[in-house]
């Protein structure tokens, strides 16, 4: 016998499952009907416990009562010769998508098939079926605001597909390269709908990266404080013992002297390019970012990129002792993240525990010198 709980649970598995091949469908999945089977007892089963089976009847009926729309009970008429007849409930109905989201507690449906609908209707020559399926998760989670720069930037790049601009030039009011960095993928999809290539047609910067060289017995000949790109850098007569590769730019221009130290603003996400540089490729590479999810995010991506990469100040330590100056992270990065150590995991899983973030200018600047100094000078 499955109780409305359990009925519910398998609402929301067959939710999620359904959820986006729904999207690709004309009608949004309204036509479907979701049936799921409650399978009553038999006579033995019913009449060796008969108290059972009255609170089960009595547990449809009350679901029944609190009214679910697009969702019905069906009832049939059963006769037992040790019970007489029952009417007892044999399967549960959802009528179409919104009926089936509504059974499964799912709130966002209405919102992610009024948004394919807006999609549809400003694109309704474009080939959507075949892109929103892949835009469930990502369409469901933008903002009204985000939903018309989407359509307007993905029309615009439909319109000019070899634009060669940079991302922060396209010509669209609210848009500039963070937002293109954060919805990239759900943009190419629906210029992909628009005209069967994800490829937005635009020129990617070349990212320039601020180095201080922290021991000045280093400089001969090199600018102590200077930002260049990843082949000027390449250009550079420099063989520091260490690398420091760090998240924010304002972290990097507080830096102390260190011995045999250069300090590189990683530019966030872009922090992987700095592998091409020879000389920090052959350095002893540390990085600091913050204890939040995308500041392990880029770590791990650094480590691939270069395999002996050590962090510091990115530790459960550093978490509990300044966690009373964390902050909470708006959008945390949810996915796994690879190339991390068991000490590292463990301070993610603080932070993930309750998506919160501490940045690495919140640290305390003598515990900060302190650490740094240690570790490069070889010390953990």
């Amino acid at each position: 016998m499955r109780a409305p709980a359990e009925v519910r649970a398998w609402a929301r598995r067959r939710y999620r499952a359904r959820r986006a091949a729904w999207l690709a469908t004309t009608d949004l999945g309204a036509g479907e009907v979701h049936a799921c089977p409650l399978r009553p007892p038999g006579e033995a089963s019913a009449a060796a416990d008969p108290d059972a089976l009255v609170a089960w009847v009595r547990s449809w009926r009350a679901f029944e009562a609190s009214g679910t729309g697009g969702v019905r009970v069906v009832w049939a008429g059963r006769r037992w010769r040790s019970l007489g007849t029952q009417q007892l409930p044999v399967r549960v109905e959802a009528a179409g998508a919104e009926a089936l989201a509504r059974l499964a507690g799912e709130s966002e449906w209405p919102l992610l098939a009024e948004r394919a609908r807006r999609l549809g209707a400003a694109w309704p020559h474009a080939d959507l079926a075949a892109v929103l399926p892949g835009m469930a998760t990502k369409l469901a989670l933008l903002g009204d605001a985000d939903v018309d720069r989407l359509v307007a930037v993905a029309t615009w790049v439909a319109e000019n597909p070899e634009s060669g601009l940079l991302p922060r030039q396209i010509p669209v009011a609210g848009v500039d390269t963070k937002w293109l960095e954060r919805h990239r993928d759900l943009t190419s999809r629906c210029v992909a709908g628009l005209t069967g290539s994800r490829d937005l047609g635009l020129r990617e910067p070349e990212w320039r990266f601020r180095i201080r060289v922290l021991d000045a017995a280093l400089a001969s000949g090199v600018p102590d404080d200077l930002t260049a790109s990843v082949a000027t850098l390449s250009t550079l007569s420099l063989a520091p013992a260490c690398v420091l590769l760090v998240e924010n730019v304002a972290s990097v221009a507080a830096l102390p002297p260190l011995s045999g130290t250069v300090a590189v603003h990683g530019q966030g996400i872009h922090a992987p390019e700095l592998a091409a540089v020879g000389w920090i490729a052959a350095s002893r590479v540390l990085y600091w970012g913050d204890l939040d999810t995308h500041g392990f995010r880029i770590l791990g991506d650094v480590r691939r990129a270069l395999p002996h990469t050590e962090s510091v100040l990115m530790d459960a330590g550093t978490w509990n002792r300044f966690e009373h100056l964390a902050g909470r992270e708006a959008e945390p990065y949810r996915s796994r993240i690879g190339h991390l150590t068991a000490p590292e995991q463990e301070a993610l899983a603080l932070v993930r525990a309750g998506d919160r973030r501490l940045e690495q200018e919140r640290l305390g600047i003598d515990h900060v010198n302190a650490t740094l100094a240690r570790v490069t000078a070889g010390g953990r």
